[in-house]
């Protein structure tokens, strides 16, 4: 009875005010958010840390696009990390590339997604996410990685800052 629903007890942990978009899920992987205050950009975090942005940051609009332009034929790729969706977004723009795999390690990022995609300033997580390329995997993309026979044209890794500690262990 005392005990305040999911995202009235994540929003001011988030810093969301009142008037702000504000959009969580967490599961057994993590919490996943998207604050977004009127007239500005949505700032995406996981497990409390900002991973991205809703208009997506250029840098990993960069990380998505230059290597299926660089690619003479980026058919099929492999994404680790898809935090605000701006790297797996970014690596559909090459109409040759037929097959996205992006692995994201915490799940309530995708629920999180998918209830910010119908917000105002969603659309491109939308498009995102209704692409038939996509197949979307939660899990660990070392492991997904090591267990296919798939192969893959392309494998981007977009999954944590890579200053941070022990980022070295995945990267």
């Amino acid at each position: 009875v005392l005990f305040p629903d999911t995202k009235s007890f994540w929003a001011p942990l988030h810093g969301a005010k009142p008037e702000d978009v504000f959009v969580v899920a967490e599961d057994s992987s993590g919490v996943a958010a998207i604050r977004q205050p009127p007239g500005a950009a949505a700032e995406m975090f996981a497990n409390g840390i900002t991973q991205g942005n809703v208009p997506f940051y250029a840098g990993h609009g960069l990380l998505g696009v230059v290597p299926v332009i660089v690619h003479p034929n980026p058919e099929r790729i492999l994404l680790i990390g898809i935090g605000s969706a701006g790297t797996p977004y970014a690596a559909g723009s090459n109409p040759a590339t037929k097959q996205i795999v992006a692995v994201e390690i915490v799940g309530a990022e995708l629920d999180m997604l998918r209830m910010f995609a119908v917000e105002d300033g969603g659309q491109p997580i939308q498009k995102f996410l209704a692409d038939p390329r996509y197949q979307i995997v939660v899990g660990d993309g070392r492991r997904e990685l090591a267990l296919t026979d798939e192969k893959f044209d392309i494998i981007q890794a977009d999954a944590i800052r890579p200053w941070t500690s022990h980022s070295g262990l995945l990267y």
